[in-house]
């Protein structure tokens, strides 16, 4: 039995839903602003921090959700499809808000007290890892676990890592990849390695 998919069907609130949905983004808003105005702006980035990130995985899933149903040529799953479409469909909006939450975040300074006490100006996020001269020794915001740690939050290290997990030679990436049929209805991954030896 051959099942198809649309993702060209939309969800439309109307009436009560949409009326709500309002509201409750309205709510936000003023609760952002006032973190924000009560002097509470790093707890309230650090919030938006979490929110974005619940927010973009759960867009993570609906598309997980709908490749796992397209792939397997599930049928029972019509009914409840559209819910996780319409996650799929909200994720490049998710990306764009973690990422400006992210920079926002990373970029906007206040004057406040380091872990030492003293009066330094520090982003509102990763306060204690963007303080400056935080991996130079003899400087007054040294921190030796800092320090140690540098190597894995430099982007030279996230960009060896992508390009060793994205090269032809690893056998985990998509290329290289094959799904294999061992009984009817069952997919498996198989890896296929073409590194030479």
């Amino acid at each position: 039995m051959k099942t198809t998919n649309s993702f060209d069907e939309q969800i439309e609130f109307k009436g009560k839903a949409k009326t709500w949905s309002l509201i409750f983004i309205a709510v936000g808003i003023i609760g952002i602003a006032y973190g924000f105005l009560s002097g509470s702006g790093e707890r309230t980035f650090a919030n938006l921090l979490l929110m974005g990130y619940y927010f973009a995985c759960v867009c993570i899933c609906g598309v997980f959700f709908c490749a796992l149903q397209y792939v397997a040529q599930a049928g029972w799953s019509a009914s409840v499809l559209r819910v996780p479409q319409a996650f799929a469909r909200v994720l490049p909006f998710a990306a764009i808000i973690f990422i400006v939450i992210i920079l926002a975040g990373l970029f906007t300074t206040h004057t406040g007290p380091n872990e030492e006490g003293k009066q330094t100006v520090l982003p509102y996020l990763y306060k204690l890892w963007a303080l400056k001269g935080v991996t130079t020794p003899g400087n007054e915001n040294y921190d030796a676990v800092i320090a140690a740690k540098s190597g894995f939050n430099a982007s030279s290290f996230h960009a060896a890592l992508w390009a060793a997990s994205t090269s032809p030679s690893c056998p985990y990436t998509a290329a290289n990849a094959t799904f294999v049929r061992q009984k009817p209805g069952m997919l498996s991954l198989s890896a296929t390695s073409s590194a030479p030896g």
